[in-house]
C-alpha cells in the first residue's frame, strides 16, 4: 500500500481518523470535534495517513496538528503536508506562520521556518489553546515569514526539499504516473517545458518508468557527437533515461555513470537496467558538488535540467571540470535566464525545486564554465517559457480570483538551452 495518494482538504466522514492520528502522537485533540474544515489530510487506498491543521489569524497562521501514521513516518508525507499548508496559507494571502515543536526543528527549517523568542509571537495566536499548552512544556516557536522567503537559508535544507521531490516523482513513476513536470505541477507547465524531449524512437528503446520519471528540458545526449568507447557521466540521471540512451550510443566497449542523490530514482534506474539488460551502465549515490570519480575519469559528462538545482554552482563546475579528461566534452540541457533572477521568483520555494527559481544568465553559465576550466563554450536556446502563464496557473487562487504575480514581465526571459563546452 502507498503512503499517500492525494493531499486534500478533510472531509467530515474521516474525523475519527484524524483523532486516531492525533492521540497516537500524543497531540492536542480539544476542538478538533468543532471543526475539522480547517484539516489537511494525506490519503491512501486504506484511509488517512496523515494530518495538519491552519488556524487562521487574519494576517497570521498556526500551523499545529502535524501528525503522520507511525509506520509511514519517513515516506514523505510530512513534507507533502507542509507543502500543502503553505500553499494554501500563499493563496489565502497570509504573511506570517507560527508553530511550536519540540522534536522537528530541523525538518521545519527546510521550509525557512526559523526559531524565535516566544516574547515575538503575537498575542492573538500565543491566546490559542493548542499554543499555550505547548509552550508551557518548553517547545521551540518558529516562525516563516512569506512575504520574505520561502527558500531554506542553507544548502543542506535546499538540499533535502530537492531530495523530497524528487523521490516523490519515482515513486509516482514506479506507479506509472508521469505526475508533475520539472518545472511545476499542472498540464500547462508539463506542455511548456517536458514535451517531445525524446522521439518516439527513442522512448520505445527506454522503460516505461524512465520515461515517466524524467523531468529533462533538452536531450543532452544527442547535442554532441558520442563515440565508441566513450566513458560518460549523467549528472542528476534521475531514473535513467538519458543514461539508457546515451550507452546505447558508447556502445559495448564505453560506459556510463548515472549520478544521483535520490535513493529512490536510483531504484527505479536500476530496475530499468535489469529491465533492459545492459551492462555498460553504473548508478551513483552521491552529489554533483563531491562526484565519487576519480579525476580525469571521464570522457563525457552530460546533464538534464540538473545544474539549475544546485546551489553551489560554482563547485559544481569545478568538480565537473575534475572528472573531465583534458580534450572532454560537456553537454548539458538546462533552464538559463536573459537578465538575472529577481529575488522575488528566486525566493521561490516551488519555482527553485523546478529548475526556474536558480537559473543563472547566459553569461554568467559562461564565465563559470570558463573560470572551471572550460572553453568552446556554447549555449543554444532551445525553447523559451511564458513564465506568466506558469505563474497564473501555479498561483490560482482557491476561490477563481485572479492570480498574483510576484512578478511581472518575465514571459520570455527564461528558456532551456543545449550548453556544450570542451575542458582545456
Amino acid at each position: 500500500m502507498t503512503a499517500f495518494a492525494e493531499v486534500a482538504a478533510a472531509k467530515p466522514t474521516e474525523l475519527s481518523q484524524v483523532l486516531r492520528l492525533l492521540t497516537a502522537a500524543n497531540l492536542p485533540i480539544e476542538g478538533v470535534r468543532d471543526d475539522l474544515s480547517t484539516f489537511i489530510v494525506a490519503r491512501n487506498g486504506a484511509g488517512v495517513t496523515g494530518s495538519v491543521c491552519m488556524e487562521d489569524y487574519e494576517d497570521d497562521v498556526l500551523l499545529r496538528s502535524l501528525a503522520v501514521d507511525e509506520p509511514r513516518r519517513q515516506a514523505g508525507i510530512g513534507t507533502a503536508l507542509v507543502r500543502s499548508f503553505l500553499d494554501r496559507a500563499r493563496q489565502l494571502g497570509k504573511k506570517r506562520l507560527f508553530l511550536l515543536t519540540t522534536t522537528a526543528e530541523s525538518f521545519f527549517e527546510r521550509f525557512g521556518f526559523r526559531a524565535i523568542d516566544i516574547d515575538d509571537v503575537p498575542a492573538s495566536v500565543k491566546r490559542s489553546a493548542e499554543f499555550a499548552g505547548c509552550a508551557a512544556a518548553g517547545a521551540t516557536a518558529m516562525m516563516l515569514d512569506l512575504e520574505r522567503t520561502s527558500v531554506p537559508a542553507t544548502d543542506t535544507s535546499l538540499k533535502e526539499d530537492i531530495r523530497q521531490k524528487y523521490a516523490g516523482v519515482a515513486r509516482r513513476a514506479r506507479g506509472g504516473s508521469s505526475g508533475s513536470s520539472c518545472c511545476g505541477g499542472g498540464a500547462t507547465v508539463k506542455t511548456e517545458v517536458t514535451r517531445d524531449l525524446y522521439t518516439a524512437e527513442q522512448a520505445s528503446c527506454l522503460p516505461s518508468a524512465a520515461v515517466a520519471g524524467s523531468r529533462g528540458c533538452g536531450s543532452p545526449a544527442y547535442e554532441i557527437e558520442l563515440r565508441d568507447g566513450d566513458r560518460v557521466l549523467d549528472l542528476g540521471s534521475g531514473a535513467g533515461a538519458d543514461a539508457f540512451l546515451a550507452a546505447g550510443l558508447v556502445g559495448s566497449t564505453g560506459k556510463v555513470y548515472g549520478l544521483d542523490m535520490t535513493e529512490e530514482m536510483l531504484s527505479v534506474a536500476e530496475e530499468g537496467k535489469a529491465e533492459l539488460g545492459v551492462d555498460n551502465v553504473e548508478f551513483l549515490k552521491g552529489e554533483i558538488e563531491d562526484i565519487p570519480l576519480p579525476r580525469a575519469a571521464v570522457d563525457v559528462v552530460i546533464s538534464n535540467c540538473v545544474i539549475s538545482l544546485v546551489p553551489d554552482k560554482d563547485k559544481a563546475f569545478s568538480e565537473i571540470a575534475r572528472v573531465i579528461k583534458p580534450g572532454g566534452r560537456l553537454s548539458v540541457s538546462d533552464i538559463v535566464s536573459t537578465e538575472p533572477v529577481p529575488d522575488a521568483l528566486r525566493r521561490d520555494l516551488d519555482l527553485w525545486l523546478g529548475c526556474l527559481g536558480g537559473a543563472i544568465t547566459m553569461d554568467a553559465y559562461r564565465e563559470k564554465l570558463r573560470a572551471a576550466g572550460f572553453d568552446d563554450v556554447r549555449i543554444e536556446v532551445r525553447r523559451t517559457y511564458d513564465l506568466d502563464k506558469l505563474f497564473r496557473e501555479k498561483m490560482q487562487p482557491a476561490d477563481g480570483g485572479a492570480a498574483r504575480l510576484p512578478h511581472d514581465g518575465w514571459s520570455g526571459r527564461l528558456c532551456s538551452a543545449a550548453v556544450t563546452a570542451v575542458r582545456t
